[in-house]
């Protein structure tokens, strides 16, 4: 699973093409493990 909390640094692939789209999926991923923990 790829997570820009703990590596934004990290070139992923899907950064490549359709980015604000896997952002906003990262994004609310990101905030859902948050919100579990």
């Amino acid at each position: 699973m790829v997570t820009f909390a703990t590596q934004p640094d990290k070139p992923y692939p899907f950064r490549i093409g359709r980015d604000e789209q896997e952002q906003n999926q990262a994004v609310r991923f990101a905030t859902l493990v948050l919100g579990a923990l």
